[in-house]
């Protein structure tokens, strides 16, 4: 009798076993899926920020990266009693090309790449041949 009713909470305890084992593949499901959602949005947020960057913001159209120009301001105690007593400051041009620069209109200059020096080309060769191995010190050239 014993024996069978532990046959039986033997078979029930390794049911159990099986079942708990189910159950928590269905918890981990649930976790794996629920970090998918997360990669996924996630994704998508840095694609539509790479997006808006890419768009928004200046592009490496030349060498060199873009550098805003700085903006000469005046204090109040450094303005003049009137307009015409201003004199005019910065330049019209740079402010322009940095516009244009800025706006992906033209390409910003950069370092100029160095090129290779052509000493490895245009290295001399020397080579020995039979006539100059000949002469020697004290031989008599003709």
């Amino acid at each position: 009798m014993e024996r069978k009713r532990k046959e039986i909470e033997s078979i029930t305890g390794f049911q159990k076993e099986q079942m708990h084992l189910i159950y928590s593949t269905r918890k981990l499901n649930r976790e794996i899926s629920k970090e998918i959602q997360k990669r996924e949005e996630l994704a998508k947020k840095r694609k539509v920020h790479k997006l808006i960057k890419r768009f928004a913001g200046t592009q490496r159209l030349g060498r060199g990266k873009f550098e805003p120009c700085e903006k000469s301001i005046l204090l109040t105690e450094e303005l003049p009693g009137s307009l015409r007593e201003l004199k005019p400051q910065g330049n019209v041009l740079t402010e322009r090309l940095k516009s244009l620069q800025k706006r992906n209109m033209l390409p910003i200059p950069g370092e100029k790449r160095q090129r290779r020096k052509l000493k490895n080309r245009l290295r001399i060769k020397e080579r020995e041949d039979r006539k100059h191995r000949e002469v020697k010190l004290g031989t008599r050239l003709i």
